[in-house]
């Protein structure tokens, strides 16, 4: 405690010397009653941390009784004493020793409930997390909170196994002898018909993925033609052009524009697009 300097007579008045010189035993302060009161100095802990067994959270009655149970049955087979005598020293009825042996009703529900949870997440091959077991075990008519779900499978240290999510890859970038980018620095169109796109996307179903190529018109921005398989081979491509090709009857002079693909760069693609009068144009690597 800091003390002022400048009044000489608060610090003879407030502190006191032990044995030792200039060590502090006791703290006085004045009362309402303007007597002065002692203070007893406080002692340090121990380096070690130990504090007193009741002011520490492991006291047994702050346990519950399966864990004081096992406490006082771990004592008494180390030390050899009677459970009476480890209750009378650890001050707690032994009743609370006793009790413990016999689940409640809701350990009984809990063990229930934790042997469904198990039988659950090794079915669906420890991929099944709190929140999808607790929706199956409401499918099977087992009504329970989530929170109670997550309590057990942490008591049976259930960890759910975090998959990768998986996107597929709609362009590899692998066009052979990939054709250069007429649209570079150029105007958008003014007319339909002069400059056409193709890309790929994936579209995720219930059971498989599914591709969709679409071929749109840059000027009008409509979509003149496309394909949906469940394959990323050129035949996707191709059927999507083709349908292009036969909804527009001009297509002499017309730019194709697509990324670099190994589908737009196959001998397939490229044969419909010379009978058709078409040139091909690719932008650059890594970009649209």
């Amino acid at each position: 405690m800091k003390v002022r300097e400048k009044n000489p007579r608060a610090q003879s008045k407030f502190l006191s010397k032990g044995p030792q010189h200039g060590t502090l035993c006791f703290l006085q302060f004045p009362l309402s009653t303007g007597r002065l009161a002692c203070a007893a100095p406080r002692e340090h802990p121990p380096p070690g941390g130990e504090r007193h067994f009741k002011k520490g959270r492991d006291y047994p009655r702050l346990q519950n009784p399966v864990e004081l149970r096992a406490m006082i049955h771990l004592i008494s087979q180390s030390t050899g004493h009677s459970v009476r005598r480890i209750c009378d020293s650890l001050l707690v009825p032994r009743s609370s020793y006793y009790h413990a042996a016999m689940p409640t009703e809701s350990q009984r529900s809990d063990g229930e409930l934790s042997a469904a949870i198990g039988i659950i997440f090794h079915h669906h091959r420890r991929r099944y997390g709190y929140r999808r077991i607790w929706k199956q075990l409401a499918v099977q008519g087992e009504v329970c909170a989530p929170d109670r779900v997550r309590r057990l499978m942490r008591e049976r240290h259930l960890i759910a196994i975090q998959p990768k999510t998986y996107t597929p890859q709609t362009s590899d970038g692998r066009a052979d002898l990939p054709s250069p980018n007429l649209l570079l620095d150029q105007p958008l169109p003014a007319l339909p018909n002069q400059v056409w796109a193709g890309d790929i996307t994936f579209i995720p179903s219930g059971e498989k993925w599914l591709y969709l190529a679409v071929v749109i018109d840059l000027c009008s921005r409509r979509i003149v033609g496309w394909a949906l398989a469940d394959h990323l081979r050129s035949d996707l491509v191709v059927e999507a052009l083709q349908q292009a090709i036969n909804s527009r009857c001009h297509t002499d002079g017309l730019t194709f524009h697509s990324d670099r693909g190994s589908q737009y760069g196959s001998r397939s693609f490229r044969q419909v697009l010379q009978r058709s009068g078409m040139r091909q144009s690719m932008s650059a690597r890594a970009n649209p």
